[in-house]
């Protein structure tokens, strides 16, 4: 008709150029899916930076108490059980580090329930690649 195109000069398409051009599509629908994978990531990113400062801090200073347990507060309150209470010095310093231990671990305890949420901000990302791999996967069966 002589207001069609013709295509290839009425030569049909070989299987080898259909696959070719499958083929060429899939890649660019993985790059462009890669790319937009990793500008989700970098946003997740840069959200999580501003959201861990305070859990961090907490959980270091969770640490330095474990590792120190603010020895002077800790002498203190052993010498005054001693001295008010009556107690041996062993059952005061045991009582001391007790306390110390537990004020460490409620410390670690919040830094690491904060540290955690923080750390959600991953969850867009992750369930996109999922999607994206399940994708791919149906894509390739698809092909097979």
């Amino acid at each position: 008709m002589a207001d069609q195109t013709t295509l290839n000069n009425d030569q049909p398409q070989s299987p080898a150029s259909g696959m070719r051009q499958s083929m060429t599509d899939f890649a660019a629908d993985l790059a462009e899916l890669t790319e937009l994978q990793l500008h989700l990531f970098f946003a997740d990113s840069q959200q999580i930076r501003k959201d861990i400062g305070v859990p961090i801090a907490a959980f270091a200073g969770g640490v330095v108490v474990a590792l120190g347990c603010v020895p002077v507060a800790l002498v203190t309150l052993a010498l005054v059980l001693v001295a008010a209470a009556g107690l041996s010095p062993s059952a005061a310093f045991a009582i001391a580090f007790g306390t110390g231990m537990v004020a460490a671990i409620a410390l670690l305890a919040f830094g690491w329930s904060k540290l955690r949420r923080s750390l959600s901000g991953f969850e867009r990302s992750t369930f996109e690649a999922r999607r994206n791999f399940q994708w791919l996967k149906k894509t390739l069966r698809q092909t097979s």
